[in-house]
């Protein structure tokens, strides 16, 4: 499943009341998420991506994501399970003049196409059974 979303953070938005946006996906592997940076940000514009408490992207939670002009890419995989597929995509832009559309896209799979691998140790295992 492929999803997009748009957060647009206004001027001068502070960390402290960060726009936040609700992201919510099927449950599946998260193979795949970028985040869409254009020209004029100037690397003031700061985005995080969180699922409950925990900071998914990026990994330490001291830090954020900021770019001008540029796709960042993030190959992963990260299980979400109903419950916890519910995504929170959080922005902010205190020294900016002017709003920003930050653009977030993301890609679900299916455990059976994300891990393949996975059927067939299922598959070996029911095998092992039968002999």
């Amino acid at each position: 499943m492929f999803y997009e979303y748009t957060l647009t953070i206004p001027a001068g938005t502070p960390k402290a009341t960060a726009i936040e946006l609700d992201a919510l996906v099927e449950p599946g592997i998260l193979t795949r998420c970028e985040v869409d940076f254009p020209p004029g940000c100037h690397r003031l514009v700061h985005i995080s991506i969180v699922e409950g408490k925990f900071q998914l992207f990026p990994r330490n939670p001291e830090e954020d994501m900021k770019a001008d002009g540029y796709v960042i890419p993030i190959p992963t995989y990260i299980p979400l399970r109903r419950g916890h597929n519910q995504l929170k995509l959080r922005g902010w832009s205190p020294l900016t003049i002017y709003s920003h559309n930050i653009v977030v896209r993301l890609i679900v799979e299916p455990v059976e196409i994300a891990s393949p691998w996975q059927v067939m140790t299922d598959f070996v295992a029911i095998l092992k059974k039968l002999i």
